[in-house]
């Protein structure tokens, strides 16, 4: 028995030693998988911590080089604004000095000095004006908008921000100026007219001046814009063409291409001045302000969309007078269709017609005769 029990007690042993190995060995086996796991969440830290630092860096230097153009995008916004009004500022002061100086010319100087002066201070005016209208700086920054604010897919996509957009807008500083200059000029074009109207013209006598011997095509619609310039249109190719008369040979001077068919020209009669043009192309009208004093050069002033055509256009005192191959108009002066009848030009090629600037009398062409209707469009005058 004793010989049994102690052979029990060597194999017990034994298998405790075989547990407390299993147990040692499922221990290092633990430590291991716990050991691997923190080695494995630290790598991944790391490594993450380094992709964030590279992707922060990556925002700075993309929000860096974005804020360095936006900078650059509004300093030049803002210095366009500086430069303007720096301009204006000097065209001001040469306002002023003519102010000035026409002032004492009023006070103390004769007549003569006093023409003199103001043709003088009229064309330094023009001169600064002309310079003025050189500088490419009267388009003004009207709003930023950012149009995409999805700043990670930019990120992805470009590896860098959209940039700030700036619209711009024309300031009309050059129109409105140019409207203001008109009026001075306006006591003289007035003054011109008064003379006018005190001929007799029944026993006025003609004599030729100047005469254009070849137009490239057929014009039906001329006017003066100086004493020694005209403007007439062209059809085809599609032109507003300026000709000096003041040799006898009257010669092209200027050709402004237009992107349709130009028909009937007036002069406005808001400045009562002869560089405001009203151009009919059919289906609008712009105004023009046309400079003949250095270089020749057209500037859009204004544009009116036509609810009906009107090709020939004349405008009269308070009324505007018009009208197509079919129907007459009689207009405000924003060409707003007042009233209208039917129109026949007859064997004429285009509508002849002709507005009073002292009245609102308009005469036109019907069947070889000269007929004359006032603004409510009642016949007035019938010739035989």
């Amino acid at each position: 028995m004793p010989t049994s029990n102690s052979a029990s007690s060597v194999n017990n042993r034994s298998s405790f030693s075989d547990l407390q190995k299993c147990v040692d060995n499922m221990q290092l086996t633990n430590q291991t998988k716990i050991a691997h796991p923190n080695s494995k969440k630290q790598e991944i830290c790391v490594s993450t911590e380094k992709a964030i630092q590279e992707l922060k860096k990556m925002i700075d230097v993309a929000f860096s080089s974005w804020t360095k153009r936006f900078e650059l995008i509004h300093a030049d916004s803002i210095g366009i604004l500086e430069l303007a009004s720096d301009e204006l500022k000097r065209f001001s002061t040469t306002v002023l000095e003519t102010k000035i100086l026409l002032q004492s010319m009023l006070e103390n100087g004769s007549a003569k000095q006093l023409f003199i002066t103001k043709q003088s201070q009229l064309a330094r005016i023009v001169d600064h004006v002309s310079r003025l209208k050189s500088q490419d700086i009267w388009n003004f920054s009207r709003e930023y908008t950012q149009q995409d604010t999805r700043f990670c897919q930019q990120l992805l996509n470009h590896k860098k921000f959209e940039d700030v957009k700036m619209s711009r807008v024309p300031s009309g500083t050059i129109e409105t100026i140019l409207q203001s200059i008109s009026k001075a000029y306006c006591s003289n074009f007035l003054r011109r007219k008064h003379e006018m109207s005190k001929k007799d013209w029944m026993k006025v006598t003609f004599k030729l001046v100047s005469q254009i011997i070849s137009l490239p095509e057929r014009s039906y619609y001329g006017l003066f814009i100086h004493d020694t310039n005209i403007i007439l249109s062209f059809m085809n190719p599609p032109s507003l063409k300026i000709f000096d008369i003041n040799e006898p040979g009257g010669k092209c001077i200027h050709t402004e291409e237009c992107p349709s068919p130009p028909y009937g020209l007036c002069h406005s009669r808001v400045n009562e001045n002869l560089n405001e043009v009203y151009v009919s192309f059919e289906n609008r009208i712009v105004l023009y302000w046309i400079d003949v004093e250095d270089n020749v050069n057209f500037i859009k002033l204004r544009t009116i969309k036509l609810i009906k055509p009107m090709q020939s256009i004349s405008c009269g005192l308070t009324t505007l007078y018009s009208a197509n191959s079919s129907k007459a108009f009689i207009c405000s002066p924003d060409f707003v269709i007042e009233r209208e009848s039917l129109y026949s030009k007859g064997f004429a090629a285009v509508p002849f017609l002709f507005s009073s600037s002292k009245s609102d009398f308009h005469a036109f062409t019907r069947g070889g005769r000269v007929v004359v209707v006032d603004r409510n469009y009642k016949q007035n005058f019938h010739s035989f």
